[in-house]
């Protein structure tokens, strides 16, 4: 169980330094935004963030559990859960950056 622990924190911790580097790329990339219309999109995209990060260290610590039963020695299951994990969530966090600016710029042309 506390390899399932140590699998979760490190994809938790991968997770939330993509997020915060994430977040001062789209405020370059806001830039001349106003401040009500780049909220909305900070806000949208931190809610997804969120979601992906916590998403992502769940299947992270339950893939552990699983590799682990199917026989691998756990100071292997755990690099390869987070690993495969965080590199997912790298991915959804960028998408998710793109999404957040969308949300800003369609606010901005619309409202």
């Amino acid at each position: 169980m506390s390899v399932n622990i140590i699998s979760l924190i490190f994809t938790l911790l991968a997770g939330a330094v993509f997020a915060l580097a994430a977040v001062f790329v789209m405020i370059i990339a806001m830039n001349g935004y106003s401040e009500s219309d780049a909220a909305y999109g900070l806000a949208a995209f931190a809610i997804l963030a969120l979601a992906i990060v916590l998403v992502t260290s769940g299947l992270a610590s339950f893939s552990t559990g699983g590799l682990i039963r199917r026989g691998y020695k756990p100071w292997l299951a755990v690099p390869i859960a987070s690993g495969i994990f965080s590199v997912l969530g790298f991915i959804f966090i960028v998408i998710a950056a793109f999404l957040g600016v969308a949300v800003a710029e369609i606010v901005r042309i619309n409202f």
